[in-house]
């Protein structure tokens, strides 16, 4: 073997050979996960294989670029992703901080010095210091990893002193990205900007009790501030810096509080706190998101992490009405505790509060809430916990008492040094201890579901009568029944397409999915737009027009799959045919074109005298020769005069009575 670079690769004759398992291992850290990475997997099983002493190769050339491009990750750094594995064992599983810091770091040690000509004008310790961040922020905009975790990986490659804020980092990374700057101007230190660190409480306040007057604009308000800095002897303010602190959220809505008063804020930015519980159920819901104190061991990733659950809980009764888990709270997570609700209670009810997290802005929530809103339901959002008290006081005792039991669980309240107890090192390396004992993600998902199977089924306080029961028990509900055609519109995803010769179709994941509408809907709905309903394996769509009225169910007839490398032999012909019928329409209309084009030009050329031929075909029928006479305008040139002229078109007409319409005239 000549030209090793490690033990897990090397080059032979100048073919590039690859350790098979530590690949293996390269490609599950990076990919994570998911669908894709199995498929990988099983791929690379099917290379053929090369075994030398150290063990089994693959030779570079071997492997699918499918497989390499899912890696997004160029030859070079999936080489230096290798050495990882340098000192250690076979078995032994990197995580993906791992390989990222091998990579960034082998990267800056061989580029930094190419630099190094750009920051000449430093001291030699400060030119090196920029020229290694230089060659940082490169590997930030080109690696295919997230910049929180390109972050996380190279915190100890510098020391504290040179090391970024995670939010100032992404603010250099986007102004580089859109061309407004680069990656020079954001490392060389800014000269003559100062910033302006005299805008003192004095002078918010004064900036506040002016903005509350009535007709009060910033140029007023500017003056009055500036006027009081000037007593006070600090510096004068700029007007952009007024409205940024003006401009603010919470300083909106303390402004807001004190012009409105306590009702207006009330009634329009928080929820109301229902201290007395609603009669009747289905009246009143409470959701929120919470994560669970139960850790779980991620046996491939050698980890432990947790889970977070969103619960909908019935105010009047206390039942939880639908429920979800997921790694962390997202919408996709929402909606599934939303339709589990409509899948058992067939309700959605008159008033929902929630608070104002991040996945509540999806697009995809948002067109829930939106057709929620349609049916007559009310959401109301909060920032204060007390707006909510029910579900926080459901999570509290989820948390302390009834999780209490659980293998390895973490608790609540416990002091850390970190904002995020997730990251307590102690803590964690002391569960991580008893792993043996711990659930693994499935099984943590089915012990969440006893939990709160548990906690419905158990009476709680001085009632004997626990919350599912007492659920049952009230007959009257102040909810809003739901069909199953408004569970498909308020859970499945939907698309606005295009009705063309009664078909629609859908382009998924690189696979086009058309659908028949019946022959009365075709016509009905040809060349206008509806809005249609599916799931992701797109078996069958529900559409319905712009006013929401539904239109019919199809189910999927064709499925064409353009990519010849998994489209099937029936989907080739069905596609060839498609297209050969395309191309022929194509080619007929401009034959049609060229033909009257090429007529046109004829009859400007020539001029036809006026002739009616008749043709005696048989006794019964005749054909004649209809000439249609029209006038042309040509220029003389003689005297450049415009001379109107009759010409004659000649069609002919087959086996029809003419007698009617012209007079037969003998030749």
């Amino acid at each position: 073997m000549t030209g090793g670079h490690s033990p897990y690769y090397f080059t032979s004759n100048k073919k590039l050979f690859v350790r098979k398992d530590a690949f293996v291992a390269v490609l599950a850290s990076t990919l994570g996960n998911n669908k894709r990475r199995a498929r990988n997997l099983t791929l690379i099983q099917k290379v053929p294989v090369t075994s030398f002493k150290e063990g089994e190769f693959l030779l570079w050339q071997d492997v699918p670029q499918s497989i390499i491009q899912s890696l997004k990750l160029s030859e070079v750094n999936i080489l230096r992703a290798l050495k990882v594995y340098d000192l250690e064992l076979q078995n032994k599983k990197v995580s993906k901080r791992d390989l990222i810091y091998t990579i960034i770091s082998n990267s800056i040690e061989e580029n930094w010095i190419q630099y190094l000509p750009r920051y000449s004008e430093y001291q030699s310790d400060r030119s090196i210091s920029y020229s290694r961040l230089h060659a940082l922020l490169n590997e930030y905009l080109t690696l295919p990893y997230s910049i929180k975790d390109i972050y996380t990986a190279s915190k100890s490659l510098f020391c504290e002193q040179e090391n970024w804020n995670y939010n100032y980092l992404t603010e250099k990374l986007k102004r580089i990205r859109t061309g407004e700057s680069s990656i020079e101007n954001e490392l060389k230190p800014k000269k003559g900007k100062v910033r302006n660190l005299k805008f003192t409480r004095e002078l918010k306040d004064k900036a506040e009790a002016e903005y509350e007057k009535e007709f009060s604009s910033y140029d007023d308000i500017l003056i009055e501030v500036n006027l009081s800095a000037r007593k006070l002897g600090l510096r004068e303010i700029t007007k952009s810096t007024l409205k940024s602190h003006l401009k603010l959220k919470e300083v909106q809505n303390r402004l807001r509080l004190k012009r409105n008063g306590d009702q207006w804020y009330k009634a329009n930015i928080e929820a109301p706190i229902h201290l007395n519980k609603p009669e009747l159920k289905d009246e009143l819901y409470e959701a929120d998101g919470s994560r669970i104190q139960i850790p779980y061991y991620n046996r491939e990733l050698n980890e432990v992490d947790f889970l977070s659950v969103f619960v909908i809980l019935d105010v009047a009764t206390g039942n939880v009405v639908g429920y979800s888990c997921d790694q962390y709270e997202n919408h996709e997570m929402v909606l599934m505790a939303f339709e589990r609700l409509l899948v058992i209670n067939g309700r959605m009810p008159r008033c929902i509060t929630t608070d104002k997290a991040r996945h509540y802005k999806a697009k995809r929530f948002k067109d829930f809430k939106s057709e929620s809103k349609r049916m007559g339901v009310t959401w109301r959002e909060t920032s204060n916990p007390s707006g909510k008290p029910y579900v926080e006081s459901f999570f509290r005792l989820f948390g302390q008492k009834i999780s209490k039991s659980s293998p390895g669980y973490y608790g609540l309240g416990i002091t850390c040094m970190n904002p995020d107890s997730r990251s307590e090192k102690r803590r964690i390396a002391k569960i991580l201890k008893m792993k043996s004992t711990l659930f693994s993600r499935e099984e943590l998902i089915i012990h969440v579901d006893s939990l709160i199977e548990y906690y419905r089924t158990t009476p709680r306080g001085d009632s004997l009568i626990s919350p599912a029961e007492l659920y049952k028990l009230q007959k009257k509900s102040g909810g809003i029944a739901t069909s199953d055609l408004d569970l498909i519109k308020l859970t499945w995803k939907s698309k606005i397409v295009t009705v063309s010769k009664s078909e629609i179709t859908i382009k998924r994941s690189r696979k086009f999915y058309y659908f028949q509408l019946s022959h009365e809907n075709g016509l009905a709905y040809s060349r206008s737009k509806i809005k249609v309903y599916f799931k992701d394996n797109l078996e069958e769509v529900y559409c319905f027009d712009e006013k929401g009225n539904f239109v019919e169910q199809v189910k999927a007839f064709k499925r064409i799959n353009p990519s010849p490398a998994i489209s099937c032999e029936n989907d080739k012909k069905i596609l060839n045919k498609l297209l050969a019928e395309r191309i022929k329409r194509k080619n007929n209309t401009i034959n049609d074109s060229i033909n009257r084009k090429k007529r046109i030009k004829e009859n400007e050329s020539k001029i036809i005298p006026i002739d009616l031929r008749k043709t005696v075909t048989n006794n019964k029928s005749e054909e004649y020769e209809v000439h249609k006479e029209f006038t042309r305008q040509l220029l003389d040139p003689k005297n450049g005069k415009r001379v109107s002229i009759r010409s004659i078109e000649s069609t002919l007409e087959l086996n029809i009575d003419t007698s009617r319409l012209y007079k037969k005239i003998d030749p």
